[in-house]
């Protein structure tokens, strides 16, 4: 349940993030929203993300303050988005993740969870994580046209393997393309990044058994 202080955050930010699994994580653990059901101007209303049906079904939907959709708890890979009446207030990324609601005075806080970091993208498009997201949906989009799969099966074998597996398999594959192609600046700092969160996983032993790249990972994943 959320604490006082908590609460006191969402009312003034609309959305909160949970803390990093480590200081230099690219993303968070989690994000709390508020979504109100008399929200005005910027106060988050909704949310646009991706669900799993099963069966390789996997719409995109629309989270309100209201209780709907709780019996489809799976989001899927890929950009969620925070909305207002105004505009679109946040984007976040993830590898894979689960949502819930709970019932609240002025709505509902809807908790998204995942294993892997939860990427939090900046309005400015040249921001780092956003550079970084784009390299990851480039990736997926060459892995799914090499192993000849539809988005939503490509999805369902992502969630089949679970979000850290993913994470780790992403930030191999990314390792492995950054190092063979001409790095502008950003792209230097891109490598820089995926290196050293590699280097802690690998350091505190959180990624257990070796994990290939992507479409390794993804072509076993039947």
């Amino acid at each position: 349940m959320e604490s006082e202080g908590e609460m006191e955050r969402l009312a003034a930010l609309g959305f909160d993030t949970a803390p990093a699994l480590h200081d230099d994580s690219l993303g968070f653990t989690g994000v709390a929203v508020l979504l109100r059901a008399d929200a005005e101007r910027h106060q988050p209303d909704s949310i646009r993300l991706r669900l799993d049906e099963g069966d390789e079904r996997t719409p995109w939907a629309h989270l309100h303050a209201a209780p709907d959709l709780d019996w489809l708890p799976i989001i899927c890979p890929g950009r969620l988005y925070i909305h207002s009446e105004l505009e679109m207030e946040g984007t976040f990324f993830t590898f894979g993740a689960r949502w819930r609601r709970e019932m609240t005075a002025p709505g509902a806080v809807i908790r998204i969870e995942s294993e892997a970091p939860i990427l939090e993208l900046q309005r400015d498009p040249l921001a780092q994580t956003n550079q970084l997201v784009d390299e990851i949906e480039a990736l997926w989009a060459r892995v799914e046209a090499q192993l000849g799969l539809s988005t939503a099966q490509l999805l369902e074998r992502m969630l089949a393997a679970g979000a850290e597996t993913i994470y780790l398999a992403v930030l191999q594959s990314l390792q492995a393309h950054l190092a063979t192609v001409e790095l502008a600046g950003h792209a230097h700092s891109l490598a820089d990044l995926v290196n050293g969160e590699l280097q802690w996983y690998q350091q505190t032993g959180r990624s257990g058994l070796y994990v290939p790249d992507l479409a390794t990972l993804l072509r076993r994943e039947i």
